[in-house]
């Protein structure tokens, strides 16, 4: 996890406990919402990602997930009905409070908090407009049911002027778990049907079939994903356009020690290499396009930084800390990762490998 710099916050700034009240208060305000919610497990190399629907009104909610082998999971909290739509089957189950509702869980945000602190105050772009938000650290005296296992602390990026919750980030003694909220209805007319649930009329009962977990794979050796994103100066730069060549993307803040740490070993490979061979970007986290250039300026650093890459292309990367770096070989397939400053002879190895096509 990284750590902070401590910011300047303006005065009159609320605390974080403040911040997390507004923030609780902001949901249980509402009468009745749509969302979607991702929810991705980064466990080193290995990622995961589950997507929700939720619908609720009151005590009422409806999450229903349907994932990669066509299974559908819906819960209301009380029962859990999972179906087969290939099979025609599905089976029945008490939830046991195990699927809690997401934004009942943002109700109690400021619930069982042991610490909690304002980290920083910085810049998020939910549908591609700056937001203003607080970026909240928590510690708990206890953890809802449904928090990830060894939960350890949670950072809460919250709209400054909404306190809605945009993101969250629990950090545990295994994986990293990252939640992306995204409300796309609020206060609208519900119909009371629509937290209930029926199977199929020619689905057949079971007794069982697969609970909700997460299906891992490697990152390493996917093709990168795409992104479009400008520079300090309104240039955009584009993956896709690159093809051919060898690409370090560092995910970065000016705000983030470990990534000021990292960043002299990206222009160290700049400068290595000729352009024909390879592109090195830094994702920017956080900042404004003044910030950035200010930040490039300042510590001479000649390869492009770019604004505006959380939330969407951090979702992408599965980015739960910073810096996270990734290498992309010739071909578009991503051959090393590492966070913080972990690993710095693997990632000029994988630099080399990249540009040289050995890997």
């Amino acid at each position: 996890m990284c750590a902070w710099s401590i910011p300047a916050f303006a005065a009159g700034a609320p605390d974080a406990a403040t911040i997390l009240k507004r923030a609780a208060a902001s949901y249980q305000a509402l009468k009745s919402y749509q969302a979607h919610i991702t929810v991705q497990s980064i466990d080193g190399n290995n990622v995961a990602q589950k997507q929700f629907v939720e619908t609720g009104s009151g005590d009422s909610f409806r999450c229903e997930e349907t994932d990669p082998q066509g299974l559908l999971r819906v819960s209301d909290g009380h029962t859990l009905w999972v179906t087969h739509r290939g099979a025609s089957e599905y089976a029945r189950s008490d939830a046991s409070g195990a699927n809690q509702s997401f934004f009942g869980q943002l109700a109690h945000i400021d619930d069982n908090i042991k610490d909690a602190s304002v980290d920083d105050e910085e810049l998020y772009w939910p549908n591609g407009a700056p937001t203003k938000v607080y970026i909240v650290e928590v510690t708990r005296t206890s953890w809802p049911q449904s928090a990830p296992a060894g939960a350890q602390s949670v950072t809460y990026t919250i709209d400054e002027a909404t306190f809605e919750v945009y993101k969250s980030i629990t950090y545990t003694n295994a994986a990293t778990q990252v939640a992306l909220y995204s409300l796309t209805q609020r206060d609208q007319p519900v119909s009371d049907n629509i937290f209930s649930f029926t199977p199929p009329a020619s689905a057949t009962q079971v007794n069982f079939l697969p609970g909700e977990s997460f299906a891992y794979k490697s990152i390493i050796g996917m093709q990168a994903p795409d992104f479009s994103l400008e520079n300090g100066a309104g240039k955009t730069f584009s993956l896709h356009e690159f093809e051919g060549k060898a690409v370090v993307i560092d995910f970065v803040g000016s705000w983030c020690p470990p990534c000021l740490a990292q960043m002299p070993y990206l222009q160290q490979e700049n400068d290595a290499y000729p352009p024909k061979d390879l592109e090195v970007f830094g994702l920017d986290i956080g900042e404004d396009a003044k910030q950035v250039n200010e930040f490039g300026l300042n510590a001479a650093f000649t390869f492009p930084l770019l604004v505006g890459a959380e939330p969407d292309v951090t979702a992408k990367y599965f980015v739960g800390d910073y810096p996270t770096t990734y290498v992309v070989d010739r071909h578009g397939r991503i051959i090393f990762k590492s966070t913080g400053t972990e690993n710095p002879g693997g990632f000029l190895a994988a630099v080399k490998a990249a540009v040289d096509g050995t890997k």
